[in-house]
């Protein structure tokens, strides 16, 4: 079924009525708002509607800055955190394996006692070679 507009034709203002669209002090109120108070009521004073913007740009604001630097920061303190737990055991590592290498063979003894220290020297060049090489496949992959 088709509904009709809820008031007659005939009850609709004419053109030069004070609440019509066409009239000058329609504009001026800020548009045509027609006979309805309600609609009146509605209209906010100039200082609340400046608040309410200034509320409205600073939760923006913090919504599109704050809460990604906080994000940001968290991510970069968590991958610190794990950059330094990660050196921390390559040193107790490096250190456990030059200890094994000083403490169980009987070949490093006398004028060798420097090769240990090269050997662990040595593989910590290779794993740092491995990690570059590692790192640089996983950007060219990306790219």
């Amino acid at each position: 079924p088709i509904r009709s507009h809820p008031r007659p034709p005939s009850s609709f203002p004419p053109p030069e009525a004070p609440g019509c669209a066409r009239s000058v002090s329609g504009f001026a109120r800020g548009g045509y708002q027609g006979d309805n108070p309600a609609m009146l009521e509605r209209q906010k004073p100039i200082p609340q509607l400046m608040v309410e913007l200034r509320d409205l740009l600073v939760a923006y604001f913090q919504q599109e800055t704050v809460v990604p630097l906080k994000a940001l920061a968290r991510y970069v303190a968590l991958g610190l955190a794990g950059a330094l737990l990660m050196g921390v055991g390559g040193v107790f590592l490096t250190m456990a394996a030059l200890r094994a290498l000083q403490d169980t063979n009987e070949v490093f003894t006398g004028n060798w006692t420097w090769a240990p220290y090269l050997i662990v020297v040595i593989a910590l060049g290779v794993a740092a070679a491995a990690t570059w090489k590692a790192r640089s496949m996983t950007k060219a992959k990306d790219s």
